[in-house]
Order: structure tokens, then C-alpha cells, then sequence
């Protein structure tokens, strides 16, 4: 594990839309949990939560070329 700092969610969304280095892979390992647990919480279940969760993270590479921030995190 890194020690180094995170970056902020402004700089790994603008890497990622330009598909720079590991921002999109950091963008899922910042999230994956939140969004797993979400879904975990809402299906009842391990393996619909997976499901979810993949293709929340497969919605969100298709949509992030268009994605504008609009003064919600980027986790909303």
C-alpha cells in the first residue's frame, strides 16, 4: 500500500477522461467499496451486489467522456 497522497477527485476524473496512466482503475479502487456496499444493502444479496456494482463501474467508463461537474461530488 502507497503512502503517498490521494489525488483529488478532479484530477482522476480529468485523467481518466483523457485515459491517462491508472486513473480509471484508481477511480474504481476509491469507489468500489461504496458502491458494492450500496448495492450489497439494496439487493440483500452477494452476488446481484457484485453484478450492480460491475455495471455501475461499466455505465460510469461509457458516460465519462460527457460527465461536466455540476457541484455535486463525484460520487453522487
Amino acid at each position: 500500500m502507497s503512502d503517498a497522497p490521494l489525488a483529488p477527485d478532479e484530477d482522476l476524473v480529468a485523467a481518466a477522461q483523457r485515459n491517462q496512466g491508472d486513473s480509471l482503475s484508481a477511480l474504481y479502487e476509491r469507489y468500489y467499496d461504496r458502491v458494492y456496499r450500496f448495492a450489497l444493502s439494496k439487493t440483500g444479496n452477494v452476488p446481484d451486489a457484485e453484478d450492480v456494482a460491475q455495471e455501475t463501474f461499466i455505465r460510469m467508463v461509457d458516460k465519462l467522456g460527457a460527465f461536466r461537474w455540476q457541484g455535486v461530488p463525484f460520487s453522487a
